[in-house]
This record gives structure tokens, sequence and C-alpha cells, in this order.
């Protein structure tokens, strides 16, 4: 396995377990083309989140959730970890 910088922790914040693990599947497979093994955190509470990770690399976060929005969480990162962000959204009414 190579060790090197990329990517090396990820978290997901997702209200449904299935699209956690979906996404957590997808990440690893696309890590293991790479022969890169992503130490993957899944949360479904984004306060549970907030208190655990502090040196995220990469955040997936739903929109909603039970508690914080993902919104929300984004502001509560940018606060304490002043790190750059990106957002994708897909939602029917985009479409």
């Amino acid at each position: 396995m190579k060790t090197g910088y990329l990517m090396r922790k990820i978290a997901i914040r997702n209200s449904d377990e299935s699209i956690r693990n979906r996404l957590s599947l997808m990440i690893q497979r696309f890590f293991a083309d790479k022969e890169i093994k992503p130490n993957i955190a899944l949360y479904d509470d984004g306060n549970d989140f907030l208190e655990n990770e502090k040196d995220t690399d990469l955040l997936i976060v739903d929109f909603d959730g039970k508690n914080k929005s993902g919104l929300q969480i984004a502001k509560d990162v940018r606060e304490k970890y002043m790190t750059s962000m990106s957002f994708a959204a897909d939602s029917e009414e985009m479409r």
C-alpha cells in the first residue's frame, strides 16, 4: 500500500445509513485501484462529527441532517479550522 498524503482521512456525515455505506464502499474501491487504504469515518450526526474530527482531509455531508444541516456543519468547520470548501449537490429540483 502507498502511504502518500492523498486523502488520508475522510469523514462521511449522512443521516441515511445505506447512503453512508455506499459512499464508503465507492471511496474504498476508488483508492484500492491506487493501492491506498483511506481512513473513513462514518457519522449520522453533525455534532458527533464536530466533536471527533479535527484533521479530516475530506468531509462529505448531506444537506439535511438530524440536528445540523450540512451548511451549518460547513460553517462550524470553517470557523474552527479555516479550511477551504467545495460544495456539490444533486436534487430533482436542479435537474
